[in-house]
């Protein structure tokens, strides 16, 4: 650990000690945290506060950066922070969030006991093999109010999906796209992808876990869970198709943070090859509830990866 990293923990433990108001609080923490390069500074403020909701430090110190005219490193420590591969993956699973879901959107009669409905496939699986996936991720739940997110497991913050489908959006081999008449839609980035059985997917997945009972297990579901598939067999059977709810609730996720994912993601498939055809994303960022200059931020972030 460096030097200045020890001196501006000091700093950080101290102003932890002193009473003072939520205002000042944030940016005392901000300013311990302070670097001549911003990009550091915004690192060493999730580092030293990592046992702290970081929200009122890191909200001012992005919008005192924000009006900066050189914040080229900040951008890209967003782009580096905010990255939708399974490194950035939350380590622990949350059953009272995916709990959440399957009782908004997943129809939980004695005829489906023991499934739960996976939104994209509109078919009912094993639960174990349905994912309460969070959209704007768990892993970045003290840089939430970016985003205007309140409550980080939000019913609207979240997708029930199968296993194989959360993987694809989670490494940002696949988007959610929102139609003129407001219905949300899968779309394939990875063409490599489009012929790769799902059940093939679900195995090798479940196999790679530290529990070797789950790939044993993945091998003896196969047949029921293709049969429940009900012929959808590859990651190409589901491009194009809708997210859907099996209850009286409407799918209504946040459109914020799944453009963000979207832009994201494309811009991380440019970057790497597997996207071929860029898909026209148009913005449908329409619930802002957050300051438009925290937004308009964020998205130079990914203004400034997509030029890297």
């Amino acid at each position: 650990m460096s030097d200045s990293l020890e001196q501006k923990r000091a700093a950080t433990l101290s102003i932890k000690k002193l009473s003072l108001s939520d205002v000042h609080r944030a940016k005392a923490l901000a300013f311990a945290a302070s670097d001549s390069k911003a990009g550091n500074s915004l690192r060493d403020l999730i580092v030293l506060n990592d046992d702290d909701d970081l929200q009122p430090a890191i909200v001012s110190f992005l919008e005192e950066q924000a009006v900066g005219q050189d914040n080229g490193a900040l951008h890209q420590a967003l782009a580096v922070v905010l990255d939708y591969t399974d490194e950035n993956k939350t380590a622990v699973s949350e059953p009272d969030f995916k709990h959440k879901l399957v009782q908004h959107y997943s129809n939980d009669n004695s005829t489906h006991r023991g499934t739960a409905y996976c939104q994209l496939t509109h078919t009912y699986l094993p639960k174990k093999c349905v994912i309460g996936s969070h959209l704007w991720k768990r892993a970045w739940y003290r840089l939430r109010h970016l985003v205007g997110i309140e409550d980080i497991n939000s019913s609207r913050n979240g997708l029930l999906l199968f296993r194989p489908i959360e993987w694809s959006f989670d490494n940002s081999r696949a988007i959610f796209m929102r139609d003129p008449m407001g219905n949300w839609f899968y779309t394939l980035l990875d063409e490599s992808l489009r012929e790769v059985q799902l059940t093939d997917k679900f195995v090798e997945l479940q196999s790679a876990s530290k529990d070797q009972k789950k790939g044993v297990e993945a091998q003896q579901m196969r047949p029921a869970i293709e049969a429940s598939l009900q012929g959808i067999k590859t990651f190409g059977d589901l491009d194009g198709r809708w997210l859907r709810s099996d209850t009286k609730h409407s799918v209504d996720p946040y459109s914020r943070v799944l453009y963000f994912h979207a832009r994201r993601a494309v811009a991380k498939g440019l970057q790497e090859g597997y996207v071929v055809r860029e898909p026209d994303i148009s913005d449908f960022a329409s619930d802002h509830s957050n300051k438009d200059l925290l937004m308009r931020f964020l998205h130079d972030s990914l203004a400034f990866q997509d030029g890297q």
